[in-house]
């Protein structure tokens, strides 16, 4: 079962590795720690096969969302100062464009998913809501944006398996943020 939970991780990984590269950010990987901010905003997407169900939830200081939601403008004067709400948006837009593409490589081992609507929240302070799933990995990368926190809580029934390769090559797709 650890494999196959490793291969997930993976998928997980490199569908925000994807993203981040799409927007042109620099990146690294670092260890999770607990994220310290004032403000935090959370993106959370489900998914649900018949073995495989959970969600990834990404988080990150309200900094982090700023400089994203501005980046998106292409004009940093047009986003000076965003609302609250609108400083949660990337958030839920970020998580729902991972899940995406998440959910196109596991399509790439023959794996089918349904999603949920993408929900985001914030607040001075905000908790990890319990794990969904049997398994829970925090994924953290230091961005030139900022702190972000990938988390991706599963359960994997038994018989669920990830080829070595997978089974039909997948091209990158496009990301669009709507905001």
């Amino acid at each position: 079962m650890s494999r196959v939970l490793d291969g997930v991780e993976f998928l997980v990984r490199q569908a925000v590795r994807e993203i981040l590269d799409s927007y042109g950010i620099e990146k690294s990987q670092v260890d999770a720690t607990p994220l310290r901010s004032s403000r935090i905003c959370l993106g959370s997407v489900g998914f649900a096969s018949h073995e495989l169900r959970g969600s990834i939830l990404c988080v990150g200081p309200r900094e982090t969302w700023k400089a994203l939601y501005i980046r998106g403008f292409d004009d940093p004067t047009m986003a000076a100062e965003p609302s609250e709400e609108a400083l949660c948006d990337p958030a839920g837009e970020f998580t729902g464009m991972v899940v995406g593409n998440f959910k196109r490589a596991l399509e790439a081992y023959g794996h089918s998913i349904a999603l949920t609507t993408p929900l985001a929240v914030g607040g001075l302070v905000v908790r990890y809501p319990e794990p969904v799933g049997s398994v829970s990995r925090l994924i953290a990368y230091d961005t030139a944006l900022g702190l972000l926190h990938a988390r991706l809580d599963a359960s994997i029934e038994e018989g669920f398996e990830l080829p070595a390769r997978p089974q039909n090559e997948h091209g990158a797709s496009g990301n669009l943020m709507l905001l």
